[in-house]
């Protein structure tokens, strides 16, 4: 039964992060269609389903919208949802959830790997700590002042794709207007200092310089988060 519970709950675990720019209908929808595809609803099941997620969904969004979801009550509103959901299925249905989540685990990447992949990316950390203390003396007076300027405009980091997702479309064009601010106040530092930074781009592993594949279109983006590294 535990089992089966941690795979409901991660069926309905985006309807945690419910974004501002998707309607209740579409997440729904887009839930009650991958319920479905795993265990094949009844018609009759379909329509609990949906008016459980539909609920709860709409509780979330307006909850978020009068800023007052806590992670306890959306913590509380997700146990409800699961509790209901669970009492819908049959136990047949129940054990192709189960099934359903060794297959998804069993394509996950492994312990070790992940492992070696987090001891990658530090070593590969605190060789651009060590980079960015080597540029210090490189800059003047009036470009590490701007500098400081420039990082105390940046935007609190968002962690999780979830906290992500969760932000209004308005919170998301702000921070967008913050870090043009931010690439702005920058732009003389890295034009004067292009080759210096180029070659300390050069020098590192591809996965160090970001792993946001939309800031590596941006051919500034590297230089401009090597210098607002904190040093």
């Amino acid at each position: 039964m535990k089992v089966i519970k941690i795979t409901l709950m991660m069926l309905i675990f985006c309807q945690a992060a419910v974004a501002q720019t998707k309607s209740a209908a579409e997440i729904v929808a887009k839930q009650v269609e991958r319920l479905d595809q795993q265990v094949e609803l009844t018609s009759e099941q379909k329509e609990k389903v949906t008016a459980i997620i539909q609920l709860s969904t709409e509780q979330i969004m307006q909850l978020r919208e009068e800023e007052k979801l806590t992670p306890e009550l959306r913590k509380e509103l997700k146990s409800t949802e699961r509790e209901q959901l669970q009492e819908i299925l049959t136990d047949e249905q129940q054990a192709k959830l189960k099934e359903a989540r060794k297959e998804r685990a069993a394509n996950r990447p492994d312990k070790a790997l992940k492992k070696a992949k987090r001891e990658e990316r530090k070593a590969t950390k605190n060789a651009l700590v060590e980079k960015r203390r080597a540029f210090e003396p490189v800059l003047t007076a009036d470009e590490k002042a701007v500098i400081a300027q420039a990082r105390a405009l940046q935007p609190e980091r968002i962690k999780g794709k979830e906290a992500r997702e969760a932000l209004t479309v308005e919170q998301k064009e702000a921070r967008k207007k913050q870090q043009k601010e931010i690439r702005g106040l920058l732009k003389p530092i890295v034009q004067a200092h292009k080759t210096e930074l180029e070659k300390v781009k050069a020098s590192l592993p591809e996965n160090a310089e970001s792993s946001n594949p939309k800031k590596k279109k941006d051919k500034n983006a590297f230089a401009c988060w090597f210098l607002l590294m904190e040093v």
